[in-house]
């Protein structure tokens, strides 16, 4: 649209997001650094901002910032929605928390680029299955528990446990891709001064919300929270989204 785009064809914008999806699905750094080299002369020569080519989205099409409402209403709906919280921050996305708690249909929600908050939805429905399904297996084979409640605040630590060791992954690897990308643009030569999606995502938020308290878990049960620990540093993080494994319900015994 010539209005949004400052008169730049929205074609010229698919192509040069097109080169710079090549760059970024790079097998070499010198492939990389060349299609971002390519990227860079057709902006130039088309005074094409970061900015008009955010806007695009994955696949050509017009990216939005938005909400995502991610339900964490179950038995342990404290500690799923501490790792609601915790995953959402290391995909670099903005979780918001009502000041109302509804443990049974609670949720909060993700706020990020629509195209990104897709990818992210996909990563929670398979990370989700793979938590409680490793919780359960603790709890039958590792647990040395046999009252109730202490049972309760064991699977509810591991959940935490779980949490936590997959948000640390997720910060790192997203930290090496940054590394990685930041490598290439710079040795293409694209302008250090665009304005990047994050900067554009962060002015957003810090317009829209309030900083509020750190949400602190509930309280730990070593032995549950350690074997989280241990279940999240091999859980797979691209597997496929979906309920596989079983109904929620089932999962959650």
């Amino acid at each position: 649209m010539p209005d949004e785009n400052n008169g730049v064809d929205e074609s010229i914008l698919e192509k040069i997001q097109k080169v710079l999806n090549l760059a970024e699905k790079a097998g070499t750094q010198g492939e990389a650094e060349a299609a971002y080299a390519r990227a860079t002369a057709l902006m130039t020569k088309y005074a094409v901002d970061q900015v008009m080519l955010d806007a695009l989205g994955e696949g050509g099409k017009r990216d939005e910032i938005t909400a995502m409402a991610m339900p964490y209403g179950s038995t342990y709906w404290q500690a799923t929605r501490y790792v609601l919280i915790e995953l959402g921050l290391a995909l670099g996305l903005q979780p918001a928390v009502s000041d109302y708690y509804d443990r049974k249909n609670g949720h909060l929600d993700w706020w990020g680029w629509k195209s990104e908050l897709k990818t992210a939805e996909l990563m929670w429905a398979s990370l989700e299955i793979q938590m409680m399904q490793a919780a359960g297996v603790h709890m039958r084979v590792a647990s040395r528990v046999t009252d109730r409640e202490e049972r309760f605040k064991e699977k509810r630590s591991f959940i935490i446990g779980f949490g936590q060791a997959v948000a640390r992954r997720v910060r790192q690897e997203r930290l090496e891709a940054r590394i990685k990308e930041s490598q290439a643009r710079g040795s293409s030569g694209l302008l250090p001064a665009l304005v990047s999606r994050d900067d554009q995502f962060r002015e957003f938020i810090d317009q829209r919300f309030r900083k509020g308290k750190d949400l602190r878990p509930p309280k730990i049960h070593e032995d549950g929270y350690l074997g989280g620990q241990r279940a999240g540093q091999t859980a797979d993080l691209n597997a496929p989204g979906g309920r596989v494994g079983g109904r929620r319900e089932e999962l959650e015994r």
